[in-house]
C-alpha cells in the first residue's frame, strides 16, 4: 500500500474529525479534536502499509439467541450488535474492532491483552458470524491508546545541545512548530500568551506520537475455539432465560423494581457514581424532571424489540445485566436516561477517533 494512498485515507479520516465537530465548539471541544488529528496522523503512519483486505466497515448484525444442545430458537431475543469491520489475512476471515483505552498496551503480557481471553465481546462477534453462515479465525483488537499529555507552556529557546523543535524561537524564525506549518494566527496567539493553543498542541502530541508508536498503537489477534463459542452461546441462552424471569416476575409485581436486585458494589465503578444512584438509593423517583425516556432500548440498532419489553441483546446490555440487574432495568426496560445528560469526555473523544477510523478503513474498502 502506498503512502499516498494512505494521505488520501488520513485526509478523509481528519475531515470527518473535525466535520463532527458542531459550529459553537467549546475549547474543550477544539482541544478533543486536535487531540484525534494528532493520534490518527500517527496511527495512519504506523498502519498505512497494512496487510489485510478490507472486506466491511460498520456492519451490524442480529441473530437468533439459539439453545445449542437442542437447537431451540428463542422466539421473544436476538442478539445484535455493530461490529467495526471484518478483514482478510492470509485466507482466513477476522473482525476488526477499534478501541481507546488509558491502560498500558506496548508489552504482550499487559492485563490490557490478557483480560480479552474470556472478554465476551469477542465471542458475541464471533459466535454471530458463525451464525451468519461466516466462519471468523478471531478478531483484530486495533487499539490507540490516550495520551496523558497536555497544552503547556511553550520554552522560548532550545535547551542547550537539543534541536530547535517545539520552541517561540522555531515559532518566531520558522513559522513551524515540531516541523509543522503553524499559521500567523497560530504564532501571534503563542507570543501572546506563551501557552499552545489546541493545533500547537495537536502538534506536540503528533511528534510524540510518531516517536512513540509502539507505546500508543497496538494490534493483536484475539482467536476463539469452537468449544469456546458452544459455550458462550451455553451461558447466553442462560441469561436469556434469566432476563425473561425477572420480566415475567416484574410484570406481575407492584413493586416491579424489586425483581431485579442491586449491586451496590457497581453503585461507583471507575470512581464514578452510577447514573442510577439516586433512584436507587430513594432520593430520586422514575417520573421526576430528571428523567427522559428513550424510544426504544437500543437507539443505535436498526432492530429493536417488537413487545414493549427489552428482547435485543447486546454485548454492553448483557454485561450491564450481569453488573447490577436493577440498572439493566432502568436503561432497558424503562428506557430511561438523565434529561441532563451529556457524553462524558472519554466517550466523547472515542468517538472522535471511532468517527475517523471508520473513514480511514472505508477508503480501502472503496480501493477494493
Amino acid at each position: 500500500m502506498s503512502t499516498s494512498v494512505g494521505l488520501d485515507a488520513l485526509n478523509l479520516a481528519c475531515d470527518a474529525i473535525f466535520g463532527s465537530l458542531p459550529e459553537d465548539a467549546t475549547e474543550d471541544q477544539l482541544l478533543d479534536a486536535h487531540k484525534a488529528w494528532a493520534q490518527v496522523c500517527g496511527y495512519d503512519r504506523r498502519w498505512r502499509d497494512m496487510p489485510y483486505e478490507v472486506l466491511a466497515v460498520e456492519g451490524e448484525f442480529a441473530v437468533p439467541v439459539v439453545d445449542p444442545a437442542s437447537g431451540k430458537t428463542s422466539g421473544c431475543f436476538v442478539m445484535a450488535g455493530k461490529r467495526d469491520g471484518m478483514i482478510r489475512h492470509e485466507d482466513e476471515v477476522y473482525g476488526l474492532e477499534h478501541k481507546t483505552c488509558s491502560e498500558e498496551i506496548h508489552t504482550p503480557d499487559a492485563p490490557y491483552w490478557r483480560k480479552l481471553a474470556i472478554d465476551s465481546q469477542v465471542n458475541t462477534y464471533a459466535l454471530s458470524s458463525w451464525q451468519e453462515g461466516v466462519k471468523i479465525a478471531g478478531m483484530l483488537y486495533d487499539v490507540i491508546r490516550k495520551p496523558t499529555i497536555r497544552p503547556a507552556r511553550i520554552a522560548k529557546k532550545p535547551k542547550k545541545g537539543e534541536p530547535n523543535t517545539g520552541t517561540l524561537e522555531e515559532l518566531t524564525q520558522d513559522g513551524t512548530y515540531y516541523g509543522i506549518e503553524a499559521t500567523k494566527e497560530e504564532v501571534e496567539a503563542a507570543v501572546e500568551t506563551g501557552r499552545e493553543t489546541p493545533f500547537l498542541y495537536g502538534c506536540r502530541l503528533m511528534h510524540d506520537c510518531t516517536d512513540r508508536p509502539d507505546y500508543y498503537y497496538q494490534r493483536r489477534m484475539i482467536y476463539r475455539l469452537d468449544r469456546d463459542l458452544l459455550e458462550w452461546a451455553e451461558e447466553l441462552w442462560s441469561i436469556k432465560g434469566d432476563i425473561a424471569n425477572t420480566q415475567l416476575q416484574s410484570a406481575q409485581s407492584d413493586r416491579p423494581q424489586v425483581c431485579w436486585p442491586r449491586n451496590s458494589g457497581s453503585c461507583m465503578n471507575f470512581g464514578t457514581p452510577c447514573e442510577y444512584l439516586g433512584l436507587c438509593s430513594g432520593y430520586d423517583t422514575v417520573d421526576s424532571d430528571n428523567w427522559v425516556r428513550r424510544a426504544t432500548p437500543h437507539h443505535e440498532l436498526d432492530v429493536q424489540s417488537d413487545g414493549e419489553h427489552w428482547g435485543v441483546l447486546t454485548h454492553s446490555s448483557v454485561r450491564t445485566f450481569q453488573t447490577c440487574k436493577r440498572k439493566a432495568y432502568y436503561r432497558y426496560e424503562l428506557r430511561l436516561d438523565r434529561a441532563d445528560r451529556e457524553p462524558s469526555a472519554a466517550l466523547y473523544y472515542g468517538s472522535l477517533i471511532h468517527t475517523a477510523l471508520e473513514a480511514w478503513w472505508s477508503f480501502f474498502l472503496k480501493e477494493k
